[in-house]
Parts: C-alpha cells; sequence; structure tokens
C-alpha cells in the first residue's frame, strides 16, 4: 500500500469495493475509492501506510523495516515520490530508529540523502557564478561547464529538490518535537 500496484488476489475483491465506492459516492457527493482500474491509489494509501509502519514498529530498530522507507537516492526516484510522503518517512524512520535521534543540526543534515544535497550545493554554486558573471572578462574559460553543457541546471527540477529538503529537514524536526 506504500508502492500501490495490482496484485492477482485483489481482482476478486475489486469489483465489490468499487461498486461499493461508485453507490457510496453517487449518495454523498464525494469519491472516496482506494481502487481505481487494476490499481490502488497510492494518493490515498501511502500516508496512512507510512505511518502506521513507523508506529508498529516503534523503538525497534528493525532494519529491515526501516529499507521500505528509505529515501530516494537519485533525481529519478525523487521525481516519482511526493514531497509530504519524505517527511512522513523520516519521521517513521524516526519513530523506529528512535534511540538514534539526536538534537544535533548534523542529525538533521545526516537526513537529507546525498543527492538532494549535492543538488543544492550544484544550485548554490550556479548562483554565486550568476551573479559573478558580469564581473568577469572572460568567461568562456573561467566557466567552461556552462558553455560545455556539462552540470546543466536543466538535468533535475530544481523545485523538486528544493521541496524535497524543506519536507525532510520539517521530517527531521518534527521528529526532535516528537521524541523531545
Amino acid at each position: 500500500y506504500i508502492s500501490g500496484g495490482a496484485e492477482i488476489s485483489d481482482s476478486r475483491r475489486q469489483k465489490g469495493v468499487t461498486d461499493a465506492a461508485i453507490s457510496a459516492s453517487h449518495e454523498s457527493g464525494r469519491n472516496s475509492r482506494v481502487y481505481e482500474a487494476n490499481a490502488i491509489n497510492r494518493d490515498i494509501t501511502a500516508p496512512g501506510a507510512t505511518v502506521a509502519l513507523g508506529l508498529i514498529y516503534i523503538k525497534s530498530h528493525n532494519k529491515s523495516v526501516a529499507t521500505s522507507l528509505v529515501l530516494p537516492d537519485t533525481h529519478f526516484q525523487l521525481d516519482y515520490v511526493r514531497p509530504d510522503l519524505l517527511a512522513l518517512r523520516v519521521i517513521s524512520r524516526s519513530l523506529i530508529f528512535w534511540n538514534d535521534v539526536e538534537p544535533t543540526p548534523e542529525w538533521i543534515d545526516s537526513m537529507v540523502p546525498r543527492v538532494v544535497k549535492s543538488s543544492i550545493e550544484f544550485m548554490k554554486n550556479a548562483a554565486r557564478r550568476a551573479a559573478s558573471f558580469g564581473q568577469m572578462d572572460d568567461h568562456d574559460q573561467v566557466y567552461p561547464e556552462i558553455y560545455s553543457g556539462k552540470g546543466d541546471a536543466t538535468d533535475f527540477d530544481p523545485q523538486a529538490v528544493r521541496q524535497a529538503k524543506s519536507f525532510i529537514v520539517a521530517g527531521a524536526c518534527f521528529s526532535l518535537g516528537l521524541r523531545y
């Protein structure tokens, strides 16, 4: 229910649930279906499933469960996880690894994946280069990566990276609030 997808055993249950959900939505004017076509709607199930895992395995230090809550480590994976779910994953992992939560900036920074850190650093450097761009005479030699296309900011979605970092840090801070 975190990852979603169709299961073979779901096909028999799905028809009954879908018919009941359709009739209920016509009566109440709301759509509360968990199943859509042949898949589970992850937008509905993932937040609850993520928090449930954290609460079920609270203070257990169970690494096998925590691996299902690992944060994305590539830009491709980052594009497929909603930012709010990143915060919930950090909170749930903190519940599982309860004794490892520390009220330090280093612990908060350790929650942010390397791909997000490197992308943020790249954007900061690009902003510095852009700010000093008008002050240099020979731009081609000072900033060759801008003209060669290497390290272009369009290789990833800067807004997604910013949101990911914000939600991860917010989740880490929320975890500190729960712990202390």
